[in-house]
């Protein structure tokens, strides 16, 4: 998809299918629903794709008709479900194509930064309730809210750092804050890892996910071969 919209050219901010007609966010779905169909994946859940504002608030999918900006925060997170076996993936990624504000940077490098900081704490027997408080502690350091002190937040880090993987697209186990969470890290788990920040005032979201597998042997294994890049350049 990137290769795809690269080819195009840019006009007034917006990217240009030709010297009429701009670049929607529509035509990134349909294309990636495509791609996917043709690997052997349904898009049954749907999928985000939500640019600025959009991009700001966590399960907005986004809206069609809107034009594709460079310099916008587009958070794509797709969620494709096996042909046949029906086992889901899930992995986000959010880029700016073009150029990115200096601002844009730095939320993403703290984004960045938080998921690393959860890698680092997956190990056998670890609670996951521990490495969501680790990941809330990180970002309110670093000036923003999380439900660790504003359980209602809505901006800032809004949602929990990750769930289960399966027959479902949300299944055990879960990090989030609750007193009843003793889920633990376990060999056979599969999880996402997806930290985020979201300004949705400020025009901007900023998202990566990435699933994890416990093996046998208890090692996890990053199952999401994509890099984790912001600025994709026009």
């Amino acid at each position: 998809m990137v290769e795809m919209v690269r080819k195009y050219k840019v006009r007034k901010n917006m990217i240009m299918k030709d010297q009429l007609t701009p670049l929607r966010i529509g035509d990134l779905r349909k294309y990636l629903e495509f791609t996917l169909f043709e690997q052997g994946f349904l898009n049954t859940s749907g999928m985000i794709i939500a640019q600025g504002r959009d991009a700001g608030v966590p399960h907005n999918s986004g809206n069609d008709r809107e034009a594709v900006k460079v310099g916008e925060t587009i958070v794509f997170d797709i969620f494709p479900q096996q042909k046949g076996a029906g086992y889901y993936f899930d992995f986000t990624r959010t880029i700016c194509f073009g150029y990115a504000q200096k601002k844009y940077h730095e939320i993403f490098r703290l984004v960045k930064q938080a998921q690393d900081i959860a890698f680092d704490q997956i190990r056998i027997g670890h609670l996951n309730v521990e490495i969501e408080r680790s990941v809330c502690k990180f970002f309110e350091n670093n000036g923003h809210p999380t439900p660790l002190s504003t359980p209602k937040t809505q901006t800032g880090y809004c949602h929990s750092l990750g769930h289960g993987l399966g027959l479902n697209i949300h299944e055990s186990p879960t990090f989030g804050l609750y007193k009843t969470n003793k889920d633990r890290i376990t060999p056979g788990h599969i999880f996402t890892v997806e930290p985020g920040l979201y300004y949705p005032e400020n025009g901007f979201g900023i998202r990566l996910e990435d699933v994890v597998y416990i093996d046998p042997k208890g090692k996890p294994v990053n199952m999401t071969n994509y890099p984790r890049q912001l600025v994709v350049d026009m």
